[in-house]
């Protein structure tokens, strides 16, 4: 039985508040993020991806984070990955979901009924720091479109002054080295760097779509 959508976005509201929490923490305390996944996420094949939606005085250098999820997501080869424009995620939530903790059955059925999705992915960065060392808190989650529920939820924040994200990023960066798609100046460029070290994040949130909250993060 699916969850109703008012208990699925309180879910959201939880990890949205415990991101907000880790920006006020010690610079020195580690964390990993949170996340919540449920199987029914494997019925979703066309998942729309909206603009993540900034916080107040945070400037657009963070919508980075829009082309390194999509990309992310896309190379997960699971789900059809659509962009939506900032102009169609205004039109279809004029609220941003994620701090409101609202979001309406008409936004879901027009979604859907525009880009034929199954399920929609709204993302909202609270925090972001584009200057060495760079740093981004984020809460997102995917909804399905048909029935308001939950499918996936992640949130927290990175901070490329703590060394076990340092440590994080250098297991990254060998992965994508094996891949041949690794950014110039080695590992220690991520800390520096808006752009890639979005798309670290973005492949760390991207991992845990599929996996269970005990899987590896």
């Amino acid at each position: 039985m699916k969850a109703p959508l008012h208990a699925c976005l309180f879910i959201v509201a939880c990890l949205f508040a415990q991101s907000c929490s880790w920006q006020r923490s010690s610079a020195h305390e580690a964390r990993e993020f949170s996340r919540y996944h449920e199987p029914a996420i494997h019925s979703a094949s066309r998942v729309v991806l909206m603009p993540v939606f900034l916080d107040s005085g945070i400037g657009t250098s963070a919508r980075s984070m829009d082309h390194s999820l999509i990309r992310a997501l896309t190379e997960l080869n699971h789900f059809e990955i659509l962009q939506a424009s900032i102009a169609d995620r205004d039109q279809l939530f004029p609220e941003d979901p994620l701090r409101s903790n609202r979001l309406s059955q008409d936004s879901l059925r027009h979604t859907r009924d525009t880009f034929g999705a199954d399920a929609v992915i709204l993302a909202r960065i609270n925090h972001w720091q584009s200057f060495d060392p760079v740093a981004l808190s984020i809460t997102i989650a995917m909804v399905d479109c048909r029935n308001g529920s939950v499918l996936w939820t992640a949130s927290g924040m990175w901070d490329s002054a703590l060394r076990n994200t340092q440590d994080d990023i250098k297991e990254w960066f060998q992965h994508r080295r094996g891949s041949g798609n690794v950014p110039l100046g080695g590992w220690r460029s991520v800390l520096s760097s808006p752009s890639v070290f979005s798309r670290y994040v973005s492949d760390r949130l991207a991992a845990s779509v599929l996996s269970p909250p005990d899987g590896h993060r």
